[in-house]
């Protein structure tokens, strides 16, 4: 774990500033993220299905892109799993020390000022001190900006206790929350805009899924090293129209990166080649549980919020054809009594015929719409004319990329 992480992708940057072109607003964003890249995937960002509503198809951030490219697991005991016993005092110990920092001149438990606590007076609680800090600066950010969070304190002590946390669901969460927010902020707000969460994890999705988008050569992994180091340090020279440009072209976009080997860096054990593999939750093969959970729908729990993951709105990022996503509710199949599949690297997936059918109605649809948008421009507000380029999120999903499978 500590290895792991030791290259993590959530890297954290004092209130750097992103200033939108298009109305001038700022963004004070708590990651070093390329700001064109972040203001084009929010016009396609939408809340109710926590995707990427792109004019070719619908794609999103998922707990395998959060497993692979974070290393978090998908597998574990929740982030709100209450303490008892002993570790309550150890939470309340950790409310003591933070406490002391309030009543100095920063009046918070900075990131300094608790780095230095840590290596010359802490000694008893170390190990659950360490743990907040690279919780609060790297796995959850957006809970505070540059302070120890005290939400933080019951999972370092879980940590710390050798308990297995699932922290892919909650690292997710915080994402699909802090671009809902911004998503919003960028619609209806004129204030100041404030982005935070787990961003470089978005910036490095967009690479992986967008080559374009990213430098022209990566680097070279060396051992032990995780996926995202290929990119560390690295930035390509987009602009905010270039990115638009990418983001609508189908062609570009990659529905499976990982299934492709890289020097160092070997596909996961559960892709096979040419085989197909069917299990349940039941099967020993730890990683073929940790992907069936990145397949399953639920409800990602985090620390302070819940997001709603709908993995089947997005069957081709994991191999799937494409059918209509019926609406049913959130965790409506057990996953005790689910039966998971995971195809062959070699099976291209598609889309199926009433799928097809429906995505051309679909674009019809849009394209009327927009018309009485652009009917309507003159009696609209500047917020509103700021967003005309927003995709409108549909109850499905929209493929038009290639011939539909019969």
């Amino acid at each position: 774990m500590s290895k792991a992480h030791s290259h993590s992708v959530f890297q954290i940057c004092r209130n750097e500033k992103l200033v939108s072109p298009k109305d001038g607003k700022t963004i004070v964003g708590t990651a070093r993220c390329n700001k064109d890249l972040l203001l084009g995937l929010v016009e396609f960002w939408c809340p109710e299905t926590n995707t990427f509503v792109f004019p070719w198809g619908e794609a999103t951030v998922s707990l395998e892109d959060v497993m692979i490219l974070g290393g978090f697991p998908t597998l574990g005991e929740s982030v709100r799993r209450p303490l008892e016993g002993k570790l309550v005092k150890i939470e309340e110990e950790m409310y003591m020390k933070r406490l002391i920092f309030s009543r100095t001149k920063s009046k918070k438990a900075s990131h300094e000022c608790w780095i230095k606590h840590i290596m010359e007076e802490e000694r008893e609680y170390e190990h659950v001190a360490f743990l907040s800090l690279w919780l609060s600066r790297y796995v959850f950010p957006s809970l505070s900006e540059t302070a120890v969070s005290k939400q933080v304190f019951p999972v370092a002590i879980h940590l710390s206790s050798k308990t297995r946390m699932v922290l892919a669901p909650a690292v997710l969460a915080s994402l699909y929350k802090n671009l809902t927010l911004l998503k919003n902020q960028a619609m209806y707000s004129r204030e100041e805009l404030t982005a935070s969460g787990p961003l470089k994890l978005l910036q490095l999705w967009a690479i992986e899924r967008f080559p374009s988008l990213g430098p022209s050569i990566p680097n070279t992994l060396k051992p032990g090293e995780p996926r995202a180091a290929l990119f560390h340090r690295l930035n390509a020279k987009i602009s905010l129209p270039l990115v638009r440009s990418i983001l609508r072209l189908p062609d570009d976009f990659r529905w499976r990166p990982y299934i492709a080997d890289l020097k160092i860096w070997a596909h996961p054990s559960y892709y096979k080649e040419t085989k197909f593999l069917a299990f349940d939750c039941s099967d020993a093969d730890e990683a073929l549980k940790y992907f069936a959970r990145c397949l399953h729908t639920s409800m990602l729990v985090g620390i302070d919020c819940k997001e709603v993951y709908l993995p089947h709105r997005v069957a081709m990022q994991f191999g799937y054809d494409q059918d209509l996503p019926a609406s049913f509710p959130v965790s409506s199949v057990l996953w005790e009594n689910a039966r998971f599949a995971v195809l062959p690297r070699s099976f291209q997936p598609c889309v199926s015929v009433r799928y097809f059918n429906w995505w051309t109605r679909s674009k019809l649809a849009q394209k009327a719409a927009l018309r009485g948008i652009k009917r309507n421009e003159n009696r609209s507000s500047p917020s509103v004319l700021a967003k005309r380029n927003v995709e409108k999120c549909p109850h499905s999903n929209e493929f038009g990329v290639k011939k539909p499978r019969d």
